[in-house]
């Protein structure tokens, strides 16, 4: 991580975020501070202001800043991981959004204002504008069932497998049982998945779906 590209990066945020200040603490950048956001993602405008805590990997921009609501406005229920963290979506979903516009900027627009902006919806409508995911691995099932358009879970294993395995065959049979081959159907989505995660990425998810009965 390159100190010169942050300092770049957070100035092209405060210009539009003036509430956030950047600081290093024991080699760890992190961004901290209010911010005050106006978003309409749900034909609703929305003007709102929340305390956030940023924490930037070393590895950035390889991996997204890690998140957190410090103003204990938002419980535990809603979206966190068990650390406090918020969770902004489907891990590889974040990954893919923010690598559109891999910016602290990009971030906070595309990533963490659109989870806030549910939250204050949530608060004055009663309900979420966008749908919600079931937490944890369960949540990443529903969450690649959509993204391949598949609602069998025993076809969406075969798919997992796949990406778990790192092995791509162009010429099987596709899991999804269209009967056609791998790479005239999910094939090239397969192909564009494994451009962003690793097999490792998959091993929880494969491992959680062989649990609940999926053949190995």
């Amino acid at each position: 991580m390159e100190q010169g590209l942050i300092i770049e990066q957070f100035d092209e945020l405060r210009a539009l975020y003036s509430g956030l200040t950047l600081q290093k603490t024991d080699g760890v950048w992190d961004i901290q501070g209010l911010l005050v956001f106006i978003a309409n993602f749900a034909e609703q405008l929305i003007e709102d202001k929340y305390s956030i805590l940023l924490l930037i990997p070393e590895s950035y921009p390889e991996c997204v800043p890690v998140a957190y609501e410090t103003g204990n406005r938002i419980p535990r229920y809603f979206h966190k991981y068990k650390e406090g963290s918020l969770c902004l979506g489907e891990p590889l979903a974040v990954w893919k959004t923010f690598s559109e516009q891999p910016t602290l900027l990009g971030f906070v627009q595309k990533n963490l204002v659109p989870y806030l902006y549910s939250y204050s919806y949530l608060c004055q409508n009663g309900k979420l504008p966008f749908g919600e995911l079931s937490h944890g691995e369960l949540g990443r099932i529903e969450y690649y069932q959509d993204l391949f358009n598949v609602r069998s879970e025993h076809s969406l294993f075969g798919l997992i497998s796949i990406l778990a395995q790192g092995e791509y065959r162009g010429h099987i049979q596709c899991p999804c049982g269209s009967k056609k081959r791998l790479r005239y159907c999910h094939g090239p989505q397969v192909l564009e998945i494994m451009r962003f995660a690793p097999p490792g990425y998959f091993k929880v998810l494969y491992q959680f779906m062989s649990q609940r009965g999926m053949p190995i």
